[in-house]
């Protein structure tokens, strides 16, 4: 003590610290990691939800761009394009527009979707048969990609293997695939206009295996083999005929080709790689892609949980539930049948 003062004792300052220090035990860490787990479970189907939400809006968006590129050269040619001369053809870049050009529908609207690139390969080549600067020329068109074709759900767009007995081009191991098709409308038609090379040189007069009266008389949709389908000709009205749709694939033949139904380059023509019709029987009616046994599938489809995606002749891109009435489905693919979907 100091004399006539109270001496305050010292704070101890390390006295705060001086509990000794606990670490988290085995139990405390299990629980731990068992709420983070919990927490990343639930949130994991929301992250997938969102991420195949924005892949659906890229998809709808490819088929915007799609049915725009369709009306476009509906509007500069007069009518919607063919789908060419069936399977064993492929474009020909000096075969214009319309019946007489070989390949199809995604061939003729390659300048009106930014690809002129594409369409112009083994222009002005001499050579259709074997050994021709353009048959082996137009392999490279076999193969030439084009991500606008391709559905992001799906596969990424890049060449797969498949079949390639063009009569018109060298053969090629790998093909350019499109995860969507046309309204061949709701009758199936399916076949090769003519299996003579010399056609390409001769048209119109050429070995037809069937009249265009044959091919018609069934047909009611926007595209099919040696087609010229007017938009005043689509009398059910444009927002109520389908235009183009995502094709069903079955999932385990994605990227093997081996399949009846997506085994051909997207350029070729008529065949149910590039068109699908809607028809109220069961085989023809929409599904979710699925691991089943169907290979030669008549079907629209899509890789998306509850409904496609698919364009209408009025350029509209709306989504058609697997749910849907036979009845109604049926109608949208008849341009002029007088059916009103509702």
């Amino acid at each position: 003590m100091v004399a006539g003062k109270a001496v305050t004792p010292m704070k101890c300052v390390r006295c705060r610290f001086s509990r000794p220090l606990h670490g988290f035990t085995l139990v405390e860490l299990l629980v731990v990691i068992a709420i983070i787990g919990t927490l990343v479970a639930l949130m994991l189907p929301a992250v997938q939800a969102a991420r195949e939400a924005s892949r659906r809006i890229e998809c709808a968006n490819h088929l915007k761009q799609i049915a725009l590129g369709n009306l476009q050269h509906e509007e500069a040619h007069g009518f919607f394009p063919s789908n060419g001369w069936g399977f064993r053809w492929i474009g020909d870049p000096d075969m214009g527009y319309g019946k007489k050009q070989p390949g199809g529908w995604i061939y003729d609207i390659l300048e009106f979707v930014e690809a002129r690139n594409i369409r112009s390969i083994g222009a002005g080549l001499s050579g259709n048969g074997p050994g021709g600067e353009k048959h082996e020329a137009l392999a490279k068109l076999t193969v030439a990609v084009l991500p606008l074709m391709n559905c992001p759900s799906r596969r990424p767009a890049q060449p797969y293997p498949g079949e390639d007995t063009f009569f018109n081009a060298l053969n090629s191991e790998l093909q350019a695939k499109t995860d969507y098709a046309i309204n061949g409308g709701t009758n199936s038609l399916l076949w090769i206009a003519t299996d003579t090379l010399d056609c390409l040189d001769t048209y119109p007069d050429c070995n037809w295996l069937r009249t265009e009266e044959q091919i018609h008389g069934n047909f009611n949709g926007v595209s099919t083999e040696r087609s010229a389908v007017k938009i005043n000709q689509v009398t059910d009205g444009t927002s109520h005929t389908l235009l183009v749709a995502e094709k069903w694939v079955n999932p385990a033949r994605y990227e093997s080709g081996s399949t009846d139904s997506d085994d051909y380059s997207m350029y070729g023509g008529n065949d149910f790689d590039t068109i699908r019709w809607t028809n109220e029987a069961p085989g023809f009616l929409p599904l979710q892609d699925a691991f089943n046994l169907e290979l030669g599938s008549f079907r629209f489809g899509s890789a998306h949980p509850g409904s496609l995606n698919a364009a209408f002749v009025d350029g509209s891109v709306r989504r058609i539930p697997y749910e849907i009435d036979p009845a109604v489905y049926q109608a949208y693919g008849s341009r002029d049948g007088e059916e009103i979907p509702q």
